[in-house]
């Protein structure tokens, strides 16, 4: 006779899952099982030993002590999230002083370039700045450039932001945004995660953040971008799940070099053209 499996509970079991598993790749066993149980059903069908010497309830312990991992049913949960499906994940990483939940609830992305020009920095602290006078939480990674400026415009006001990273939060990607990040978890915002603590930051983890940046938000604000940064990502994620999308039209001068992303958007008509926050919030309106 087989021992009953030992209780792992629902936080857990998914902190356990998300280590080894896409939302999309159990999507369906988990609404059929539910996640402890679909946990215990994983670790049965093991047969590499990942799974089975892997200790649920120490693992989430030790990375609590880094950040709070919250899952759907919590009361700071994103209600955002709620729309996405099968992509939902199975919980978030969390840092900082501010309430999740409320954040998100009038959240608006502001992104761009890494190597921004002048001018798009300037644009993106005069846009965020606007937003959060306005109610609204600025939301991007902490990249440098567009998206560091958007944080900096919002904390000039000492609005509180929401910063969404591609690596565990005891790490911070790049590496010498530690201030930020410190800053924007300290100030009432947050800083958010789906990857556990000690996980680095790759390809795929840049691209699976920029669109959790998008679903987080009620719209989406490319400030300057070339064709192939991460800010374009966060533009596709917003079209594909329906969220507003603006962009600012390109200097003519800056067209070739720094914004062909941005030209992009706004010739294929994906993106609306704005040039200050208080159009796309009447937009928004």
């Amino acid at each position: 006779m087989h021992a009953l499996p030992a209780p792992v509970g629902e936080r857990a079991a998914r902190a356990a899952l998300a280590a080894f598993h896409s939302p999309e790749s159990i999507a369906a066993e988990l609404a059929e099982h539910g996640p402890e149980a679909l946990w215990h059903i994983r670790v049965r069908h093991d047969h590499t030993g990942a799974l089975s010497s892997y200790r649920p309830g120490p693992q989430l312990d030790a990375a609590q002590r880094t950040a709070q991992f919250v899952i759907p049913g919590d009361a700071c949960w994103p209600a955002a999230l709620d729309t996405l499906g099968t992509s939902t994940p199975l919980g978030l990483w969390v840092r900082g002083t501010g309430d999740l939940a409320t954040l998100s609830s009038r959240a608006i992305t502001v992104t761009g370039n890494r190597y921004a020009t002048s001018r798009g920095k300037q644009r993106a602290a005069l846009m965020a700045g606007t937003l959060a006078l306005a109610g609204h939480t600025v939301t991007a990674s902490l990249a440098h450039g567009i998206d560091a400026a958007a944080h900096s415009g919002a904390h000039l006001l000492s609005a509180p932001t929401l910063a969404v990273v591609p690596c565990g939060l005891d790490l911070c990607h790049p590496h010498d945004q530690r201030d930020l990040l410190r800053a924007t978890a300290e100030r009432g915002g947050a800083v958010v995660s789906v990857y556990r603590p000690g996980t680095t930051a790759s390809e795929v983890t840049l691209r699976t953040t920029a669109a959790l940046a998008a679903a987080l938000s009620a719209a989406v604000v490319v400030v300057e971008s070339i064709a192939h940064d991460p800010a374009m990502d966060s533009a596709a994620a917003a079209r594909q799940l329906g969220r507003p999308l603006f962009a600012i039209p390109p200097d003519n001068d800056l067209l070739d070099m720094y914004a062909t992303g941005t030209a992009q958007l706004l010739k294929s008509g994906d993106a609306r053209p704005v040039l200050t926050a208080e159009q796309a919030l009447a937009a928004l309106a």
